[in-house]
């Protein structure tokens, strides 16, 4: 069983949702959320406890706008356990080390305001990512430090800058990130420097906002 969060389905469902590894095109609305509330826009669960931060869309910047962390109890039918505002720079994903018992994040430091403002189809919505860890009781970002200068290929076989998507730690405590071309990083847990290990298997871009990885069972 899996189970996340749906930002508008086809159905026009919003809220918790949970599916089965092989039915994953039949999803169960655990809790719906009116759609016009904050949104999870990244989460992770311990303990009987989802964490998470929310957005709000802002119509003035076309974007996405983070409002606060909350937390919620998913033993007792996602009830809120508290709510903390949490304006200022983006969380994209969040992962879990068991080892160390700490919540890291990917954090949005910087965005392409410019194209955003131009009204630019292309607009780039990611343009910087720290990684960060994340204090379960306020939500507070502590940052740990950027990922260093990452390029790719892209498919024009062009060198271009990329930067994290998504983030995951295995059972061992070592954590990984999938940037924008798809090339698997191992990220230093010290000082957030990412070194890449598995290259990518195509040219092609994959979306910036709302990706998220974990690892099974079997690592």
């Amino acid at each position: 069983m899996v189970h996340g969060y749906s930002m508008g389905s086809t159905a026009r469902e919003f809220g918790f949702i949970s599916f089965t590894t092989d039915g994953f095109r039949n999803l169960a609305v655990d809790k719906g959320v009116s759609q016009w509330l904050p949104q999870v826009s990244a989460g992770e669960w311990v303990d009987g406890k989802y964490y998470t931060f929310r957005s709000s869309y802002n119509d003035w910047l076309y974007a996405l706008e983070q409002t606060d962390f909350s937390v919620y109890d998913t033993a007792n039918g996602f009830s809120t356990v508290r709510t903390v505002a949490a304006p200022g720079p983006r969380v994209t994903d969040m992962t879990f080390d068991y080892t160390t018992n700490t919540m890291y994040a990917l954090v949005e430091d910087a965005a392409s305001w410019a194209k955003i403002e131009a009204g630019l189809s292309e607009t780039t919505w990611l343009k910087r990512m720290t990684l960060h860890v994340v204090d379960m009781e306020t939500g507070k970002l502590i940052q740990v430090g950027d990922f260093g200068g990452w390029t790719a290929l892209d498919g024009y076989n062009r060198e271009v800058e990329t930067w994290p998507v998504a983030l995951a730690c295995d059972a061992h405590g070592t954590l990984w990130a999938m940037g924008v071309y798809r090339h698997l990083y191992n990220i230093d847990k010290m000082t957030g420097k990412g070194t890449r290990v598995v290259d990518s298997r195509h040219g092609l871009a994959t979306q910036e906002d709302f990706q998220s990885m974990a690892f099974d069972s079997e690592g």
